[in-house]
């Protein structure tokens, strides 16, 4: 019994040479390294995106003075139906949130505003006004874990306004 008594006394006492601790140190840094190093294999910020229904309408302009009370003929506006709105990717490079949507029949231009919404506060990020069904925002505009929406408008040729809403969070 008295032999167990000393033998732990001897080892509770014992130091480690000087020479070992840079050693164990390097050692447990490396490990350290390894264990919590950032992976080259980390996927990329993912994009979540929303359509505000799913039929777009078509509103004729009124060349009339008024709050619309002119309209008694029915053909005022009409609906497309099954309006697939906005498809929004990230660009392969990750250089930015690309934006799609469907081409809709005569229409002669797009515009397109993106809108960041933070409590209860909207403000305009980005604007643009194209003749093609895409745009490119740059990645700096947009910040993740953010709300931002989408506002599709524009007129066709023969005289309809269309306007359509989405949007997305990056996560």
């Amino acid at each position: 019994m008295q032999q167990s008594g000393h033998w732990l006394s001897r080892l509770l006492a014992w130091r480690p040479p000087a020479l070992s601790l840079p050693a164990v140190a390097l050692a447990s840094f490396a490990l350290a390294f390894v264990v919590f190093a950032p992976s080259d294999n980390v996927s990329p910020p993912q994009l979540l995106s929303f359509q505000e229904g799913d039929a777009l309408t078509l509103t004729l302009q009124s060349s009339q003075p008024g709050l619309g009370f002119f309209h008694g003929d029915g053909k005022s506006s009409k609906v497309v139906g099954n309006y697939a709105g906005f498809n929004v990717n990230q660009s392969s490079d990750g250089d930015f949130v690309e934006i799609h949507w469907p081409a809709i029949d005569g229409a002669t231009a797009y515009s397109v505003e993106l809108i960041e919404v933070s409590e209860n506060v909207r403000q305009q990020v980005e604007q643009t006004r194209t003749q093609t069904t895409s745009w490119r925002v740059p990645k700096e505009s947009v910040r993740s874990g953010v709300l931002y929406r989408l506002i599709l408008s524009g007129a066709t040729d023969d005289n309809y306004l269309f306007r359509h809403s989405g949007g997305f969070v990056m996560r």
